[in-house]
């Protein structure tokens, strides 16, 4: 799926009728006008490729997709100017390195969403609560798998739902494990509006304390902060590259958990799913649960006196 930047550039980018034939920097034009038609033909230039197997001049594509050669030109050089293809010394266009991620990350996430539905049922059974798999989607966090707990009345979370990523234990440590140049830009952009419960974050400064705290601890929490009498606590996934490109978690009833109880009784679970998910997807570098409960937090899911401590220490409520 192409960036919402790109997508704009497609639309807004390189169709105008300007008569200067030299200049490619294109200018603004009505979206919806173009946007249907821009993006078809960009898809047609590169399919090109995926027909051809080689590099191809623009005189090639031109003749593949029938487009005149001013217009086929106009859509490799709006290609080439967002990463997709690249030129080559001879002339020629080939799809670039970028294209080639994009397609891998399509395969990791159909990986992930099929190895992780089988080990989320198995937790949901085992637990008998509410578990969720999501990842990143711009500022917030999409939710690919809910095996819902009939108990957890609270939040109408569905496959598909988008929810605010600094108020959910899963959106939080996906952020913990961005970049930090890609951290910081989205930290400027975050809607603190969102979350309605007691215990939400409102500053970029808190945010960022506690993302570090994930880090170091390697899972996160979310106390009443997306919705009043909610909690869950989450665990990362990690692709081929150790990368974390998901996250996992398990949500109750505040009525019925506290977050000291919680970690006790499931984060040891959690962290096991999570490492199974990542190793089921081509993660070959095992953690030890154990490393992963003690780092940076002085907790195992044995120890509910240290999860009080951690869980105080954090800013927490210890019920």
């Amino acid at each position: 799926m192409l960036h919402e930047r790109n997508a704009h550039s497609f639309e807004a980018m390189y169709v105008c009728k300007n008569k200067n034939k030299s200049n490619f920097r294109g200018v603004k034009v009505a979206a919806a006008e173009y946007s249907n038609q821009s993006v078809s033909r960009a898809f047609e230039v590169l399919r090109c490729f995926d027909i051809a197997r080689r590099p191809l001049y623009i005189s090639a594509i031109a003749a593949m997709t029938g487009l005149p050669v001013p217009t086929a030109f106009r859509f490799v050089r709006v290609l080439e100017h967002e990463g997709i293809v690249e030129k080559l010394d001879s002339g020629a266009y080939r799809p670039s390195l970028a294209l080639l991620r994009l397609g891998f990350a399509t395969l990791d996430s159909m990986d992930l969403v099929q190895f992780a539905d089988t080990r989320l049922k198995a937790l949901a059974e085992d637990t008998m609560e509410t578990v969720n798999l999501g990842v990143l989607d711009r500022l917030d966090v999409r939710y690919l798998i809910r095996m819902r707990n009939a108990d957890l009345v609270t939040a109408d979370i569905r496959v598909g739902s988008l929810l605010p990523s600094a108020s959910t234990s899963m959106g939080k440590l996906l952020l913990a494990y961005l970049p930090e140049p890609e951290l910081e830009a989205r930290l400027d952009r975050l809607d603190y509006s969102k979350a309605r419960g007691v215990n939400a974050i409102r500053t970029s400064g808190k945010l960022h304390t506690e993302l570090q705290e994930i880090r170091e601890r390697g899972w996160s929490y979310q106390d009443e902060e997306l919705e009043y009498g909610l909690r869950s606590i989450a665990a990362p996934v990690r692709n081929h590259h150790g990368t974390v490109i998901a996250a996992i978690n398990i949500a109750v009833p505040a009525s019925r958990w506290s977050i000291v109880e919680l970690v006790d009784k499931f984060l040891g679970q959690l962290v096991d799913c999570g490492n199974q998910i990542s190793r089921d997807i081509g993660f070959n570098r095992a953690f030890d649960n154990d490393t992963l409960l003690h780092r940076g937090s002085g907790i195992t899911s044995s120890s509910a006196g240290a999860a009080t401590e951690t869980v105080q220490e954090l800013g927490g409520t210890a019920e």
